[in-house]
């Protein structure tokens, strides 16, 4: 779920610039200042996401799922269909808006993925070894790596054959498919510890 999302950073490096020059004939500066939203909007959710599951006011699952809907909402606020000609318009200017969403929700779902990893490790052994964390750690690297590059050329090939707002939908509909992956995990991981507690101690084992 979190590399699959990753990819999205990867589609608003190559496919903005692009879109803000050919369709709205904005500067190639124009279309890397917009850019610089996705970087501060990464610093604040991932601020934000570290508060969160720090004093546990979110559980990874949840703050994954609300991860997922912002980066589905930033791709379409970025990247409107025309047919809504008052989003479609003034695109040059809501796509500082829809970036910066989209940044904020990308740290949310890493984050809270890597600390659901985190979680499982130590319900299996008991405890994290440095071993353990940089195992684990390498391994979300090598899928964020692996993803963001994969986006990257995704967006290109997807660019080709369609245009701009139609990748958007797409990879926003795999934003909300990972939305619902991760409330049915928040599902299921419930009714598990709620099956555990209710198990009844047999004396003596």
């Amino acid at each position: 779920r979190s590399s699959g999302i990753n990819a999205e950073y990867g589609v608003l490096q190559v496919t903005v610039t692009p879109y803000l020059h050919e369709v709205f004939n904005k500067s190639f500066s124009y279309g890397g200042l917009v850019l610089t939203a996705v970087s501060t909007g990464m610093a604040i959710g991932s601020l934000l996401s570290g508060y969160l599951l720090q004093k546990k006011l979110m559980t990874p699952f949840i703050q994954m799922a609300l991860g997922g809907l912002l980066v589905a909402v930033g791709l379409v606020i970025t990247f409107p269909p025309v047919n809504i000609p008052f989003l479609y318009d003034n695109s040059p200017i809501l796509a500082f808006p829809g970036v910066f969403i989209a940044g904020v929700g990308d740290p949310m779902v890493t984050l809270a993925t890597l600390r659901s990893l985190y979680e499982m490790q130590l319900q299996k052994s008991g405890m994290l070894t440095p071993r353990s964390t940089t195992l684990i750690t390498g391994i979300w690297l090598m899928g964020y790596s692996a993803f963001y590059y994969s986006g990257s050329t995704l967006a290109g090939i997807l660019t080709d054959y369609l245009v701009y707002y139609e990748v958007a939908l797409i990879l926003a509909g795999v934003c909300l498919i990972s939305v619902f992956v991760s409330l049915a995990m928040r599902f299921l991981v419930k009714n598990k510890e709620l099956d555990e507690e209710n198990i009844p101690l047999i004396s003596g084992h």
